[in-house]
């Protein structure tokens, strides 16, 4: 039987002083609480940071006040097979979706221009989800849906369709990734949130395989 080497791509955003933060969040810090330089016995960071900062997941409570909360949605979404589908759009349009077929199985990454603001201050100008398009992928029950950037919703909009239409499907959001250099195509996506008891969000660190891993079709 021939063996099939898959490779493993980081698109989680580094965490430190220059990862954007959405305006309005928490500010980022991390420090030494305590380190062998200065005469202790360990190294051992201090961490300060809002839950959606660089790449994290959504979970539904994050918009619906009943909504289930990061710890309480299934795994079988973090761990499934994916397309990254890439857009030169201004946004997100239903249109972008017209040649991704199947995609009830499959979770859906996309790749925009956003990829490029990483490094650089947060900025209000970033592509983004239609709402028309949310409610085709509510409508297709993908797993999960992702971003390249701090945001599926346009900034400053109060009615934030996407966020409502995704998560009030049970569908989470992955927002925060870097799809830079990263081609179209199907992958199996690994990204697992820190298990926060009764909270909306959380980091995670997210791996796409290239190729898919073939038993990534049904995880249960």
């Amino acid at each position: 039987m021939k063996k099939i080497v898959s490779r493993m791509i980081d698109i989680s955003v580094p965490m430190n002083e220059h990862t954007p933060i959405y305006e309005g969040n928490p500010p980022f810090s991390v420090s030494w609480a305590m380190s062998i330089s200065s005469g202790d016995q360990v190294n051992l960071s201090e961490l300060h940071e809002g839950v959606h900062t660089g790449t994290h997941i959504d979970a539904p409570l994050h918009f619906l006040e009943r909504g289930s909360s990061i710890d309480r949605v299934p795994l079988r979404h973090f761990f499934c097979n994916v397309q990254v589908v890439r857009t030169k759009r201004g946004t997100i349009t239903p249109s972008v979706l017209e040649k991704v077929k199947p995609m009830r199985t499959e979770g859906i990454l996309f790749r925009t221009s956003n990829s490029g603001l990483y490094g650089k201050p947060f900025t209000r100008d970033f592509v983004f989800i239609e709402g028309d398009t949310a409610r085709m992928l509510a409508r297709a029950r993908v797993p999960i849906v992702g971003i390249d950037y701090l945001s599926v919703e346009r900034f400053g909009s109060r009615e934030a369709p996407a966020h409502h239409i995704l998560l009030g499907a049970g569908i989470p959001i992955l927002e925060g990734i870097n799809l830079g250099g990263v081609r179209p195509g199907r992958y199996t996506l690994a990204v697992f949130p820190l298990r926060l008891e009764g909270r909306e969000a959380a980091p995670a660190r997210a791996v796409l395989f290239d190729p898919p891993l073939a038993s990534v079709i049904d995880v249960r």
